[in-house]
């Protein structure tokens, strides 16, 4: 490499010391002076990949000490550079491999009678990036840092993804990274992946979410993309693909009962499994606290949630009505009418109409006579109940008594037939049944004349 800025600290003699990279080995700079701080400096515009070195020097050198030479990044400084060569004199090229922007020639310090002829420093290399007999050929863009200056080939092998020796082929097929050695993920939707980066290209597959779809939704989400929620299970535990609850027992106060927990309750119902109801006065309460708004509650509750009759005694919105009007405060919760009348003094259906001294003794006066009407018609009514029952219990008696008669004159009847002297039973009874018979054939010619 040829034509770069040479910079000095140190006393030479003419010419510039620019004649140190000309490529012409019969210009030469003599240094007679030095110390320890002493250098040339060869600057470049940018980064240099050097594989060798040769240090010319003039015959009238003499072997006075080692000479340095350091790549370095910073100019003006060696400390932390890469060191390329130091050793005494010598007109052998030299193989080195570094990657910098300056070369910094450092001279032994000279004795009485010493001295220096550098003709030339020559760097070996291209530019970082290029490579070929005159550096006009660009590395292989995968390349980790530089290639080979002849080949071209990948010489600290090649970026994630690629593989060969100028890192020109892809990973093949389910495969991703560095040398191609990791799998893709088994949770990509569709297959290859990028073969860099190990990114599913089409995204995932329910369930599973990241770069790589290789995380797992996050708690709370499942599905595709983990788009869905399943807020209303225990701790919002589900399975990642399918949002099946994980604690299937039951759900959050505010869903129904299910296995996915996914149906919130019906508006004016909350708490778990939906099973209480809220009475709040204009908006539906909270589906899952059961809170009503600040506009309260629909007459005859009361509550948080409105959720709590009224006590007895009160009514109307938010049960802030008393009806001490009606007898023993007993009114009906939503409107306050009374149920078993008024006080004295009132009347109307809420007993909230008062009435004067007259009125209300006409008013006990009529109760009082309908209730002595009322008394005698009980009375009527008990009076004719029981003589019915009399009458019923006379019949009954005179009907036993016939009974009783028919039945006393059989028996005498009876004892009289057994007493008949020189006649049997059987004679008896065959006069009984001719007498019967003459008595039929009477009838019956009786019947015939007519």
């Amino acid at each position: 490499m040829y034509n770069r800025t040479v910079k000095q600290s140190i006393t030479v003699s003419s010419p510039s010391t620019n004649v140190l990279t000309d490529g012409n080995t019969t210009s030469c700079i003599s240094i007679a002076t030095t110390s320890s701080n002493s250098y040339l400096q060869i600057g470049n515009e940018s980064l240099i990949v050097i594989t060798g070195m040769y240090l010319f020097f003039g015959d009238n050198t003499t072997i006075v000490g080692n000479h340095k030479v350091y790549c370095s990044n910073t100019t003006d400084a060696w400390a932390n550079g890469t060191v390329l060569y130091n050793a005494e004199y010598d007109n052998d090229d030299i193989d080195v491999f570094a990657v910098c922007k300056y070369v910094i020639y450092l001279p032994p310090i000279l004795k009485r009678n010493s001295k220096i002829d550098i003709c030339e420093i020559e760097i070996g290399g291209c530019p970082y990036g290029k490579y070929g007999d005159r550096c006009e050929s660009t590395c292989p863009d995968h390349c980790i840092g530089s290639c080979d200056l002849r080949t071209g080939n990948c010489v600290f092998g090649c970026s994630s993804g690629w593989l060969g020796e100028k890192c020109n082929r892809a990973c093949g097929e389910g495969k991703f990274g560095n040398q191609c050695l990791r799998d893709c993920s088994l949770n990509c939707l569709t297959s290859p992946c990028d073969h860099v980066t190990g990114q599913c290209k089409a995204g995932c597959l329910k369930g599973w979410e990241g770069f790589n779809c290789t995380e797992e939704c996050s708690n709370g989400n499942f599905g595709w993309n983990c788009s869905e929620t399943c807020d209303g299970c225990i701790v919002n535990e589900c399975n990642h693909i399918n949002g099946v609850c994980k604690i299937d027992s039951f759900c959050k106060p505010g869903y129904v009962y299910g296995k996915y927990c996914n149906e919130k309750c019906d508006d004016w119902h909350f708490g778990t499994n939906c099973n209480k109801m809220c009475n709040c006065l204009k908006i539906p309460c909270n589906m899952f606290t059961g809170e009503c708004s600040d506009d309260g509650c629909k007459n005859g509750w009361k509550g948080d949630s409105c959720d709590q009759e009224c006590v007895p005694g009160y009514f109307g919105f938010n049960c802030a009505y008393l009806c001490d009007t009606c007898f023993n405060q007993s009114c009906d919760i939503l409107e306050g009418n009374c149920r078993v009348g008024c006080n004295d003094g009132y009347r109307g259906r809420k007993c909230d109409m008062p009435v004067s001294k007259e009125s209300s003794a006409i008013i006990r006066f009529g109760f009082f006579i309908g209730g002595l009407a009322s008394m005698c018609v009980v009375l009527l009514i008990v009076w004719m109940v029981k003589y019915a029952r009399r009458r019923i219990i006379k019949k009954q008696e005179s009907r036993q008594a016939t009974d009783n008669s028919h039945s006393h004159s059989n028996e005498q009847h009876y004892d009289d037939i057994m007493k008949m002297e020189g006649l049997s039973t059987y004679q008896d009874l065959a006069k009984q049944t001719v007498t019967v018979s003459n008595d039929y054939d009477q009838i019956n010619n009786s019947y015939a004349n007519q």
